[in-house]
């Protein structure tokens, strides 16, 4: 790490110090800065830095090539100088305006999910431990555990504050400040007192809204958003010389009052006005909205929609301390997800549709997680996606007649239903036994009736099949230990025709392009993942012999931060060649216009005598030879 400051120092000055850097990010070789003046920014002496492979101007972003060390070094950089990492712009949503609300919102709470589900099954753990008699809920154990549970909920606007402000693409860290205004023990204190004595608040002669944020989602989504335009509005009024001082100070000033009087009441407001339209609607006639929901949920997961849907639910636990419509959609769906993998698995005598089925029906059932069975059966045969909709849809009905109620988010597998238990609620755990029941049932007879054709997957690749497969392929037995492999199957590109000059010069080291036939990538190594970009479009590899090689997918992939990629190895894993990497959805590389060619680039070539390319002809199969290393001479 202190090369990468010595380092990181030299460039940033030559940049025209921090002051100058609007803001920095980096991708699989390079760091990509915003400058402000670009006068102050001296490319031949960046150039000159021992550790820089080159630079390169595109638009207004400034790059400088240092290989995979990239990330690092960018990170050093933004914690040594407190640059803010939100270098791109972000793409606009597309569609209507309710396309557009509902895409936002799915941006700030997708980062939220994992959190929202290590509460509910905490949650679920206590409920066991509690049932059993292990863990007496008088205890401090107990007690710390639920404190843990619920701190999600407590500092939702927080971790909402950060969230939101990466989607908003202004300060996290101040976003966060005014979180915390929203929560601070002062405030919240104020707000008691003043309602007890009936006495109202206000700052300067404005009238403040007395009530409570812990655990809102939609006020702190809300005044970020009004946060982002504040902040770009001060940038542009406040002289270059003074604005790194200034902006800190105006935000905090500006948006406190905002926060306090418009934007934290309005989106307060909103959410109790939501909270009793859902009451109602539920007392009248909850079961048709849960049947309506249920009838579009498949393709409102398909599209990540289903994510807009949480702020729904987080609000009504906050207001009414349960959920009766989104989390209980998210039961029946992902339940009948796994029950149809679970049919599949039990009526086929498709080896390979066996294979998928197993850890399907294990991820729906057990796992909470309806992504593998709804991409791999039941969108690729039909039949089984028509079987989940009858089945989630009768016991969605079910569930809107009683009332079942959710406490927690991530409840959504048979082993979270204990956590529906509840002494005040004493009928709850067993209509969620029964909507499980149900919906398990009658998926699984739905899809005994309608039937399935899997002679789809005849002629399927396994090595393709993103959600359930990671098993290495068959390497050509002529492969030596020393020798680097293809990551993918593909037409290959010379290095002096890849659409990219850093990797067509030779610049991070030998180089070759691939275009894949299928997507899916493989390590080209036996070894250790040496990082796996944010991104994910791009990763580094270091055999057991110190071969170091970069797997870069796409061309200016960076800019699809993510989208499309399914990554299934972390940094610092042990790999084996042919060991499946990574795979990337080429309909998504084809709507973006982005070249899908993957490169494979040895980066620690001046360690070697040469590197030879071993493939010949136009085209290569994943776990050929692609590259010999020739050492140096003692």
């Amino acid at each position: 790490m202190s090369d990468n400051k010595t380092l990181g120092k030299k460039i940033i000055e030559a940049a025209g110090g921090a002051q100058n850097i609007k803001s920095i990010t980096n991708c699989a070789t390079r760091l990509r800065m915003y400058i402000k003046d670009v006068s102050k920014y001296d490319e031949e002496s960046i150039k000159k830095i021992d550790g820089v492979m080159g630079t390169s101007i595109v638009g207004d972003q400034y790059q400088v090539i240092v290989g995979p060390k990239a990330i690092h070094l960018c990170k050093a950089i933004q914690d040594a100088y407190g640059i803010a990492g939100a270098g791109k712009k972000q793409e606009k949503a597309k569609g209507n305006i309710v396309n557009r609300f509902l895409e936002t919102v799915s941006g700030c709470i997708a980062p939220l999910v994992p959190a929202l589900a290590a509460s509910g099954l905490i949650k679920v753990l206590l409920t066991i431990c509690s049932m059993l008699n292990l863990l007496p809920e008088q205890s401090q154990t107990y007690a710390l555990l639920s404190t843990a549970s619920d701190a999600v909920f407590y500092f939702m606007p927080v971790i909402l504050a950060y969230t939101s402000a990466k989607r908003f693409q202004c300060n996290e860290v101040l976003a966060i400040v005014i979180a915390g205004v929203l929560l601070h023990p002062n405030f919240v204190s104020m707000v008691t007192q003043t309602q007890e004595q009936h006495m109202a608040i206000h700052f300067l002669g404005l009238p403040v809204t007395q009530t409570s944020y812990n655990g809102t989602v939609v006020p702190i989504i809300l005044t970020v958003w009004v946060m982002s335009y504040i902040e770009k509005f001060i940038d542009k009024i406040l002289p270059e010389v003074v604005v790194h001082l200034f902006r800190p100070l105006l935000i905090v000033l500006f948006m406190t009052p905002i926060a306090l009087i418009v934007t934290g009441p309005a989106g307060a407001i909103f959410g109790q006005g939501l909270a009793v339209v859902l009451q109602t609607i539920f007392a009248k006639a909850g079961w048709v909205a849960l049947a309506l929901t249920l009838l579009v949920t498949s393709f409102l997961c398909m599209t990540g929609m289903h994510l807009a849907l949480i702020p729904v639910a987080m609000t009504s636990i906050a207001e009414v301390g349960y959920d009766e419509f989104v989390l209980v959609v998210f039961l029946c769906f992902t339940l009948s997800q796994g029950a149809a993998a679970l049919a599949v698995l039990l009526k086929t005598k498709n080896s390979k549709l066996r294979q998928l089925a197993i850890p399907a029906a294990i991820s729906g059932l057990f796992g909470g997680t309806s992504e593998p069975a709804l991409y791999g059966i039941s969108v690729k045969m039909k039949k089984p996606l028509y079987a989940t909709i009858i089945g989630s849809t009768v016991a969605g009905i079910y569930a809107g007649i009683v009332h079942l109620k959710v406490f927690a988010f991530g409840l959504f597998s048979v082993v979270g239903i204990p956590g529906y238990y509840s002494a005040k609620y004493s009928s709850n755990l067993q209509h969620a036994i029964i909507t499980a029941v149900l919906t398990i049932g009658v998926t699984m007879i739905a899809v005994w009736i309608l039937g399935f054709d899997d002679s789809v997957y005849d002629d399927y690749d396994e090595e393709s099949a993103e959600d359930v497969d990671t098993a290495p392929i068959v390497l050509n037995e002529n492969v030596d230990d020393s020798e680097v492999v293809s990551v993918t199957s593909g037409k290959i590109v010379k290095q002096e025709d890849i659409k990219d000059e850093v990797f067509s010069t030779g610049v991070i080291g030998k180089t070759v392009g691939i275009v894949s036939n299928d997507g899916v990538c493989y390590s080209p190594v036996d070894g250790e993942i040496a990082s796996v970009f944010q991104t994910k479009h791009a990763m580094a590899f270091k055999s057991k012999e110190g071969t170091e090689v970069l797997m870069h997918v796409g061309i200016d992939s960076v800019n699809l931060e993510g989208e499309g990629f399914k990554v299934f190895v972390e940094e610092g894993d042990t790999v084996k060649k042919g060991q499946k990497v990574l795979t990337y959805d080429k309909t998504v590389f084809e709507k973006n216009n982005i070249d899908e060619t993957t490169i494979m680039a040895i980066s620690n070539t001046q360690d070697y005598e040469d590197i030879q390319m071993l493939a010949k002809g136009e085209e290569i199969i994943a776990g050929d030879p692609i590259f010999a290393t020739l050492a140096k001479e003692d």
